[in-house]
C-alpha cells in the first residue's frame, strides 16, 4: 500500500519544505525547490541561467544553504 501523502503519481518521494534554512548545511535539489516554492523544472532552469549556484559530490547535485538563503532574498 502505497502512502499517497509521501508519494507523488509518479511514484517520487515528496520533501518537505525546511522550515528552517542552515547557512551552513547543503540541501539536495528536492530539498531546493521545497525551500523555494518552486517547480523541479524551475530549479533546473535557475541553475542553468547562473540564478542558483550548485556543488557536486560525485554525481550528487547539492545547493549551499546560504546560496539557497541568498536566492529567496532576491526572488522577492
Amino acid at each position: 500500500m502505497i502512502d499517497s501523502k509521501r508519494t507523488s503519481r509518479a511514484g517520487l518521494k515528496r520533501v518537505p519544505r525546511p522550515t528552517v534554512i542552515d547557512p551552513n548545511q547543503r540541501y539536495s535539489l528536492a530539498e531546493t525547490h521545497a525551500a523555494l516554492s518552486q517547480s523541479h523544472a524551475k530549479t533546473f532552469q535557475d541553475i542553468k541561467l547562473g540564478r542558483l549556484k550548485t556543488m557536486r559530490d560525485g554525481r550528487r547535485r547539492y545547493v549551499l544553504g546560504s546560496e539557497l538563503i541568498r536566492r529567496a532574498r532576491s526572488s522577492d
